[in-house]
């Protein structure tokens, strides 16, 4: 046996899941009394207890709850972090944050730690729903994720589909027929997107894509230099609006574009998605998707309050989306 023993090593001890071993130590309604007893002696007999709170071998809680997200510099996760903080201030529980950075093997070491430290829940972001480390986090501690909607976990997420159909929605308003699309291959924004104009049965509304994807600041540089690479102020013009995945990637066409010398909005209008601080501060200022964040935020925490007293969720309230809403800025305005 390792020299600091883990939830695993109390597993084998008592000949139970690890899953039942962390529900027994966070006071599970539906493991029975005798076998929480069972379980917390073979857990102080190990010396676990050196590792966790005495509190929390009681199963009074560690009052602690983690955040898990694929980056600390995005500023929507930011943004995300920084509202939570203040929930759980408000609600009585510290929140501990841990960085992914998108890697599943980082999820992983990440997801053994907050099981060996007892969180009494999780708020993810996980780099795939079928994240084996995700899928363990949510079998072994209550687990609610955040900012992607599933039906399949407790989740709160915004509709990013009906992002993308607002944004399109809004550059055909303003009379642009010819999109580029910046962001990963496959983006449920971009489904929107496209959703909205076969919707309408556009004839002659052109779409293109360049692929760029990223979590951080890096991303802004990565695709204005991609930009520069491919298109001159001449080419670039076969466009007429431009939409990121995020602001960070719309930022990168923005600075792109004033290289090039192409006047925003009036040459080409850009927008962007989560409504960042960045947006805002940008000139011109950024048109973007907002998330409801503060909604977003106090929803999962209730969601994840019923699932730390043991309580079990109906299908129909496990998973909710939430709808997005386009603030209009000088990116895209042209006026009257």
């Amino acid at each position: 046996m390792s020299a600091r023993p883990t939830i695993a090593d109390i597993a084998r001890e008592c000949g139970v899941s690890q899953s039942t071993v962390s529900r027994a130590l966070r006071d599970h309604p539906s493991i029975s009394e005798a076998r929480k007893r069972s379980i917390r002696t073979a857990a102080e007999n190990l010396g676990f207890e050196s590792r966790i709170s005495a509190r929390t071998l009681r199963g009074e809680g560690s009052k602690l709850v983690a955040c898990v997200v694929p980056s600390l510099s995005h500023p929507f996760m930011s943004c995300l972090i920084e509202r939570l903080e203040a929930e759980g201030a408000l609600q009585g529980y510290h929140l501990m944050v841990a960085n992914s950075g998108g890697s599943p093997n980082a999820e992983k070491t990440i997801v053994k730690g907050l099981i060996a430290r007892q969180v009494d829940g999780v708020f993810f972001i996980p780099s795939s729903f079928e994240s084996s480390a995700f899928r363990l986090c949510g079998s072994v501690l209550p687990t609610v994720v955040v900012t992607l909607q599933s039906p399949e976990w407790p989740s709160i997420g915004t509709s990013h589909e009906e992002g993308g159909r607002l944004v399109a929605e809004h550059f055909m308003e303003s009379g642009r027929t010819s999109c580029l699309l910046i962001g990963p291959h496959d983006d449920e924004k971009f489904r929107g997107f496209d959703a909205y104009l076969d919707s309408r049965k556009v004839a002659g509304f052109r779409v293109e894509r360049l692929v760029a994807d990223g979590w951080d600041e890096g991303l802004t540089a990565t695709v204005q230099a991609n930009l520069l690479e491919n298109y001159d102020a001449r080419s670039i013009r076969r466009f007429d609006c431009i939409f990121g995945n995020n602001d960070l990637a719309a930022l990168g066409a923005l600075h792109a574009l004033q290289d090039l010398g192409i006047a925003v909005p009036a040459g080409i209008a850009v927008c962007g998605f989560d409504d960042s601080p960045w947006a805002r501060v940008s000139r011109p200022a950024l048109s973007s998707v907002a998330q409801p964040v503060s909604l977003m935020v106090r929803s999962a925490f209730a969601l994840l309050q019923r699932l730390m007293t043991g309580e079990t969720i109906p299908p129909g309230e496990r998973s909710y989306s939430l709808k997005p809403h386009l603030v209009v800025r000088d990116s895209t305005y042209l006026g009257k």
